[in-house]
């Protein structure tokens, strides 16, 4: 064996053991804090109707509000997307020990591949969970391939609205959502909405106003006004 390969084996092995600590340090941590928030979940019975009928779905939500519901929604077997680069890798590890069922692929590397797979899932019968403005934004604007999913699926689209406090803001495109223990969290997942017949821009407005409307109702069920 040259040196060469020895030292890439070695790299290999480092990087492995990295991505397994860090994924199981990350995993836990996700537990330990959301087993600390209190709860208020609106219309998480749609999903249940709709899975139990046979049909998929899409649930979509803002990329940086998924903490607490993958904390929520684990061990449901719901699947989720996570691109094919390193740090997909760290969230695929992390979201695979939280029981959920992972396609790869993002829309700069493997997009169409993992567009289609999506859809043979949801064709089958899964729930999928997407977030529409990810993974490089720009925040809170609806990209493509959810509405490719769901008008080549006829899927309905679930928007799932999420309002925190506290919260740490990160310094990150998404401002992602970093729960202090014992927050308060609302989740409220919305009407399902078909953008199947609709032409590609009412379709982005239709999922990007529906998600947003959720955002809205969550934030009113944490302030106690709903």
């Amino acid at each position: 064996m040259t040196s060469g390969h020895a030292k890439y084996r070695k790299e290999n092995l480092w990087e492995e053991i990295r991505l397994r600590l860090l994924s199981f340090f990350c995993a836990c941590t996700l537990r330990l804090i959301g087993s600390t928030v209190r709860f208020t979940v609106f219309g998480y019975e749609r999903i249940e109707e709709l899975a139990n009928s046979g049909g998929g779905l899409v649930i979509a939500l803002w990329h940086g509000s998924t903490f607490l519901p993958i904390y929520y929604c684990r061990g449901r077997g719901l699947w989720a997307m996570a691109s094919l680069s390193r740090d997909g890798e760290l969230q695929t590890r992390i979201l695979k020990r939280l029981g959920y069922n992972i396609i790869r692929g993002s829309t700069r590397r493997g997009g169409i591949k993992a567009a289609l797979s999506a859809c043979r899932k949801v064709e089958e019968g899964c729930s999928l969970a997407v977030t529409p403005d990810g993974p490089l934004g720009p925040a809170r604007k609806v990209q493509p391939g959810v509405v490719f999913i769901a008008q080549r699926t006829g899927c309905p689209v679930i928007p799932l609205g999420v309002a925190v406090r506290p919260v740490l803001r990160a310094p990150t495109w998404d401002k992602y959502q970093l729960p202090y223990p014992f927050a308060g969290c609302s989740l409220y997942f919305g009407e399902p909405v078909y953008p199947s017949g609709k032409d590609a821009g009412a379709a982005l407005l239709m999922v990007e106003t529906a998600v947003e409307e959720a955002c809205r109702r969550a934030e009113r069920m944490l302030a106690g006004t709903e």
